[in-house]
């Protein structure tokens, strides 16, 4: 049990910090209803949970969200159809000898995108030769990250990708996904099917209890292109980048951000210093943790909750300094959060 009055039986939720030094993979998670049978279906055929060729090791979904804690480069979605064709118009792509034809509709971008997994490797060389070509004409000098909003950033990415991941089809991501930039602060959001990936940048992550991760590229791990195709979104989408909703709390502001999910959900103090108490959330449990300065947290704890019986509510104090992290349970009635100077305090909670 989580504590107090928690439904849950475990920790909905996975929190960490992500540090994407090189491109990670690109992947997208099942629905809650693919995830139960997928599972059924390795359990089934007698897959061990540990097994590298194994689609699904549990039967839940994978929603997630990413802070950007620096600027966050990443994949998302796929970009307009008409973008997509007007790139793979280029003379480059024309004169590669490949079969791949770029989509006509939103109906046909799963046919392009299953054509393009299935190239045979002469025929995906010749179109990452071409890619990387256009690429270099258009961003000939890579000596840093491009700048938020840069509207060339895809051709630094294609270049980025080809020289961490030589020969893999990931390299053409940048030309049919849509790439976005996230200034410290900002958030985005992926829903089962959509296909992602990190590029570049620090970012708290926060997403629903699972490893259920289906590949597509970029990765030494397991691919299987026919679960992508069957669980991925083949549509449109612009990014879905979030700014949060601010408001003023004691010592300082509380930016929440708003997603669709019920497994979690993340707010960001930011406090001025000065002896005001923030309160967080209370009767539900959060991972509280200290990304700038240091935060002085105090509890006030349910009797009775099974730790000694205690026959009154008791306080309970602690200070965390970057870097590290407090959890606490739903049994906990009430908690503030103050600091003498300047710090950034993230909380991933059950809603």
């Amino acid at each position: 049990s989580l504590g107090g009055a928690s439904v849950h039986e475990r920790l909905p939720f996975l929190f960490k910090i992500l540090c994407a030094e090189t491109p990670l993979s690109i992947q997208a998670h099942p629905s809650l209803e693919q995830a139960r049978a997928g599972f059924a279906r390795d359990e089934a055929a007698g897959l061990d949970r540990g097994a590298p060729n194994r689609n699904y090791r549990d039967d839940n979904h994978k929603p997630e969200l990413i802070c950007a804690v620096t600027p966050f480069w990443a994949l998302r979605g796929f970009r307009p159809i008409e973008e997509i064709s007007g790139l793979w118009s280029s003379p480059e792509f024309r004169e590669a000898d490949s079969p791949l034809l770029p989509p006509q509709s939103e109906a046909d971008l799963g046919r392009f995108f299953k054509d393009l997994l299935e190239l045979e490797r002469d025929a995906r060389s010749e179109l990452i030769a071409a890619a990387i070509s256009i690429s270099r004409s258009i961003r000939p000098h890579r000596n840093a990250l491009p700048e938020a909003g840069d509207p060339n950033a895809a051709h630094y990415w294609v270049q980025t990708i080809a020289d961490h991941y030589p020969g893999d089809v990931g390299i053409l991501s940048p030309l049919i996904l849509n790439t976005i930039s996230l200034r410290p602060g900002e958030v985005t959001y992926q829903p089962a099917g959509v296909l992602h990936a990190y590029l570049h940048g620090v970012g708290a992550e926060l997403m629903a209890n699972s490893d259920n991760v289906l590949r597509g590229g970029m990765t030494p791990k397991h691919l299987d292109p026919n679960e992508l195709l069957r669980v991925g979104v083949f549509r449109s989408e612009p990014p879905a980048v979030l700014t949060g909703d601010t408001e003023d709390v004691p010592g300082g502001t509380c930016v929440r951000y708003s997603t669709p999910f019920d497994e979690f959900a993340f707010d960001r103090y930011l406090f001025d210093g000065g002896p005001d108490k923030a309160g967080l959330r209370e009767g539900t449990a959060q991972i509280v943790f200290c990304h700038r300065g240091s935060v002085s947290l105090e509890c006030r704890i349910d009797p009775g909750r099974g730790d000694g019986g205690r026959s009154t509510a008791a306080a309970e104090r602690a200070t965390i300094v970057s870097g590290q992290a407090l959890f606490v349970d739903a049994a906990t009635r009430e908690v503030y959060a103050s600091a003498d100077e300047a710090a950034e305090l993230f909380v991933a909670r059950v809603p």
